[in-house]
């Protein structure tokens, strides 16, 4: 049924449709001109059963209220099944339509534009777009500093040296104080002087910088709590490190070395291969070396970021390994033809009448002839691939074999969750080993560690 329109006066317009006083059917639609409201029908299917005609009315269909603008709906509410034709109704029961339409209730369902109105449809997805864009300017404010009020004052230059002067201030340097309780201590008034010294000289220094009195002095309170939580929480992190009874907290310490080893501009390529390491035991022997960088002296520096870089570069020449590729997929396209083949032998000869453990029978048999034929096909292909391919191109490119090997074998795969890109060439290390050892090449240990080969 098709809803009543309002009219497209420049004023308020009031529209109340034809009802009778037995069916008490009314739509009535109340609002200015870009606002429409009232009840709607919507069809759902024609009655079937042989009672057709003896209503009155022939349709079944879904009434509900609505609210919205420019007849897009906003809101709906009030559903339910109805008899009607034309603008007359009758509500009835959800098993009531569906034995009028011959259907079972739970295939009746309900119209999606009553579940979702078409204004959600066309209005929400604009207002998700901005909501996030809002929130991660907001959040991009807040990690730079932008409209935040703190942030900025620690940001100025003026206000982090009046911060200095409150912790460089000499405690009997006179200023002026405000009187101290007479019931306090001593030393309570003697610490409260202090303090209103420390602060009228960072005071003096912002209004020297041409900041007003009264705004250096708001500003400068705000920042001293926050000021003494940074302190707190840096001595707390130092406690844990070093633990209360004089022990230490491995992993923190351990996480703060690493940490501040950041500032170090040289082994900005050594911790990309810690991270790219750290599930392996290689890469753990790359972070205990690594935290003994402080202590190296200038040769033990460009021994270690020599091996560094040798571990980096077998690492990516693995990652770009020529060929390997193709190599895996001729044993899969070579296994699946296989597997289709037998397949298809199976269906020829026995047909497609099969009962459950036949068809049970025919997948294995494809799986299993697919695997046979593909597994040493892939062995010899990999094998040629090694002798042929790989060991050349270690040579030509310059490529260790020890450090190659050790990224294969001691490297680690990332977790679960990640797709580890080298596992079918960590597959082929003890093969690519023996082939070495086979052109005559010496395959060693190597470590990050000193005295150990590195080469």
């Amino acid at each position: 049924m098709r809803r009543s329109m309002p009219c497209l006066f420049p004023v308020a317009a009031v529209f109340v449709g034809l009802a009778s006083p037995s069916d008490a059917y009314a739509q009535r639609v109340r609002g200015f001109i870009l606002v429409t409201w009232g009840e709607t029908i919507s069809h759902i299917d024609d009655v079937k059963t042989p009672e057709r005609g003896r209503f009155g009315a022939n349709k079944v269909g879904y009434k509900s209220g609505y609210f919205g603008v420019f007849w897009i709906d906003l809101w709906t509410w009030g559903g339910e099944y109805c008899l009607y034709e034309g603008d007359r109704y009758r509500t009835i029961s959800p098993s009531e339509a569906a034995r009028l339409v011959r259907k079972k209730e739970s295939e009746l369902g309900i119209p999606f534009l009553y579940q979702v109105p078409l204004g959600w449809l066309i209005f929400g997805p604009p207002i998700i777009v901005v909501a996030i864009v809002a929130a991660l300017k907001q959040v991009a404010a807040l990690k730079n500093g932008d409209g935040n009020d703190v942030t900025l004052l620690f940001q100025d230059t003026r206000y982090r040296r009046a911060l200095e002067i409150l912790d460089e201030h000499p405690a009997d340097q006179p200023a002026p104080a405000p009187p101290s309780d007479a019931s306090g201590s001593h030393d309570s008034a003697s610490e409260n002087t202090r303090f209103h010294s420390a602060f009228e000289a960072g005071v003096r220094h912002l209004i020297a910088s041409g900041i007003p009195r009264e705004e250096a002095e708001r500003n400068l309170a705000i920042m001293i709590p926050v000021r003494l939580f940074q302190l707190v929480f840096q001595a707390q992190q130092q406690q844990a490190a070093t633990g209360a009874s004089g022990g230490t907290n491995p992993v923190l310490h351990e996480s703060l070395a690493l940490e501040a080893l950041k500032a170090v501009p040289q082994l900005d390529g050594a911790r990309q291969l810690l991270a790219e390491l750290k599930n392996g035991s290689l890469g753990k022997a790359l972070k205990d070396v690594l935290l003994q960088w402080p202590d190296f002296n200038d040769g033990r520096r460009k021994q270690f970021l020599a091996r560094a870089d040798d571990c980096a570069m077998a690492l990516r020449f693995a990652r770009s390994a020529p060929g390997r590729r193709w190599m895996n997929a001729l044993g899969y396209l070579t296994g699946t033809f296989i597997c289709v083949a037998v397949w298809g032998a199976c269906l020829w000869t026995f047909g497609t009448n099969l009962g459950a453990l036949q068809w049970v029978g025919v997948v294995a048999a494809g799986l299993i002839a697919g695997s046979s034929v593909s597994y040493p096909l892939w062995v010899r292909a990999s094998r040629r691939w090694i002798e042929t391919t790989l060991i050349p191109e270690i040579e030509t490119a310059g490529i260790s074999p020890d450090w190659l090997l050790a990224v294969l074998e001691r490297g680690g795969s990332p977790s679960k969750t990640v797709y580890d890109d080298l596992a079918d060439l960590r597959e082929l290390a003890p093969a690519i080993r023996a082939a070495l050892t086979a052109s005559g090449k010496v395959v060693n240990d190597v470590s990050f560690a000193e005295g150990d080969s590195g080469r």
